[in-house]
């Protein structure tokens, strides 16, 4: 598995989509206020335009014969103010009669033509122009009524009452975006309540949290119960029987060994070397088995905890060495974690053919550094050439455990190294004996 490559998050996804889809939800809502507000705003001032020109209608007066007249007490009073906003143009065939608030104002011919309500800027006070035509005909004649009005004050109360809403929804909506990490992560912590259970089963800690997971995280609950229980069946099951199949062939080799005396010599002596071989693998695997001892599938290596016995072990196996120990960069009571039972048999290994071919001492060190742990296993032996030293790093090579010299087990050592992606090191001092170092990533 490729540690370096950043796991993604689900929380992290789920958070950014919710926060996509607020945004664009969002986005539609200040599309639809703004049209919204619009459209109420222009159609206010469209209807009050209309009464202003049925007002403007009722007070026109045609006469036969006589000017176009409008009653004054009819009309309301802003259309008598320059430039107050409101303005009107009244033509009757070739008569045509403006409201006393566009001054002197000269307008262009086209803006009298148009059908449709939209703002105009004309540069009067920086107004902001809606604009009425409509044409009716009065007593047989045709009259064309024009009307505006500046909805700049209406235009900036509807930008700050937009502004308003739009802030109130933004808000709303962080807030909502932060309630459901919130949320989230809430639901999120029973993924840390089941890691806790597996660290605990990693650890050697019977004692599991109780929970009940939500239905959708139940069935991995359960099926990695399932899986534990199955593990920890199936390794006592094999611990039992590798025990009962060692105990039992020693009675075939006894029986063995009291026959060897009816042999020849040149057998007799051939026999005795291939019992002691089996003899050999016998007192190993039955030694293995003592240094593990019961203990659950996947339970963490605590090295002040697990390394004392085992060196215990060895002490009585070969009570003429010292054993020494020390632990660098580890905290107390620290956990590596590694399968207890591959890093007891691996260092079962290392120290037993250490103690084999040291004088008087074997110095094992632990030490955490760089994400690793290293175990250093040295004793005060006769090393090995450098050719024997090359063939021991060598990939694939396996060494009998029953020559003499430094036989190392690769075939075990290097299993269980490889399995860890860690690495396995040889150095060789005449003076101070083999050194192996076995690295694993943390």
């Amino acid at each position: 598995m490729n540690l370096d490559k950043k796991a993604p998050s689900i929380e992290r996804q789920l958070r950014n989509r919710l926060l996509l889809a607020l945004l664009l939800v969002l986005v539609l809502c200040a599309l639809l206020i703004q049209g919204l507000s619009r459209e109420l705003t222009y159609n206010y001032v469209k209807s009050r335009l209309q009464h202003d020109a049925e007002s403007l209608i009722a007070a026109l007066v045609l006469k036969p014969g006589q000017a176009v007249q409008l009653q004054e007490n009819r009309i309301p009073d802003v259309y008598r103010r320059a430039f107050s906003g409101h303005y009107y143009r009244i033509k009757v065939g070739d008569q045509l009669i403006e409201s006393r608030s566009l001054w002197d104002l000269n307008l262009p011919i086209t803006l009298y033509d148009k059908q449709t309500l939209s703002p105009h800027e004309h540069g009067v006070d920086n107004q902001l122009w809606l604009s009425l035509t409509t044409s009716i005909t009065k007593q047989n004649q045709p009259v064309d009524i024009w009307l505006a009005e500046d909805v700049q004050p209406l235009e900036h109360d509807r930008k700050l009452f937009s502004f308003l809403i739009l802030l109130l929804l933004f808000i709303s909506f962080a807030a909502l975006w932060w309630l459901q990490g919130r949320g989230l992560r809430q639901s999120f912590k029973i993924f840390e309540q089941l890691r806790l259970q597996v660290q605990s089963l990693h650890q050697g800690d019977n004692s599991l949290i109780q929970l009940t997971p939500p239905q959708e995280v139940a069935p991995l609950s359960d099926e990695i119960g399932r899986l534990i229980t199955q593990l920890s069946q199936r390794t006592e099951r094999s611990r039992s029987a590798l025990g009962n199949f060692a105990h039992e062939l020693k009675r075939p080799l006894q029986q063995l060994h009291l026959q060897l005396d009816d042999l020849p010599d040149g057998q007799k002596m051939q026999m005795t070397e291939t019992l002691a071989q089996i003899q050999y693998l016998l007192e190993r695997e039955l030694k293995r088995a003592r240094i593990a001892g019961r203990c659950l599938p996947g339970k963490a290596f605590q090295p002040e905890e697990d390394l004392q016995p085992l060196l215990k072990v060895m002490q009585r196996i070969y009570p003429h060495i010292q054993f020494d120990l020390s632990l660098s960069g580890l905290e107390a009571n620290a956990f590596v974690p590694i399968d207890r039972d591959d890093l007891l048999e691996l260092l079962g290994n290392l120290i037993d053919n250490a103690a084999k071919f040291a004088h008087q001492k074997v110095q094992v060190q632990v030490e955490k550094h760089h994400q690793q742990i290293c175990f250093t296993i040295q004793d005060d032996g006769a090393g090995v050439d450098d050719s024997a030293l090359i063939q021991l790093t060598e990939r694939g090579t396996r060494l009998d455990e029953s020559v003499k010299g430094h036989g190392l087990g690769l075939s075990i050592c290097k299993s269980i190294i490889e399995s860890y992606q860690g690495r396995l090191a040889f150095e060789s001092n005449r003076e101070k004996g083999l050194t192996v170092i076995a690295c694993f990533p943390l």
